[in-house]
């Protein structure tokens, strides 16, 4: 029953496209668990896309352009992992 009304409601969206009424409810739940005002939040799709959005937001954070990593490890498949 959860998997066809599941189905019957959204059967699939891709990250970055659209925002699900189950990502609203979480991103909600997560404001009014973390401290201060964080209330903005992202859900990336893969590690790759996480692994991107973590070093564009240190970058901008730190006004650095260098990340570390581990030689030969493989951390994505894009231009800055």
């Amino acid at each position: 029953d959860a998997v066809t009304k599941q189905l019957e409601t959204l059967p699939m969206v891709y990250g970055g496209l659209a925002v699900t009424e189950i990502r609203c409810r979480m991103a909600a739940l997560m404001a009014q668990l973390l401290p201060g005002d964080i209330d903005g939040f992202m859900f990336p799709s893969s590690g790759n896309e996480a692994n991107e959005a973590a070093i564009r937001i240190a970058r901008r954070y730190t006004g650095r352009h260098k990340i570390m990593t581990h030689y030969r490890s493989y951390h994505g498949g894009s231009a800055s992992t």
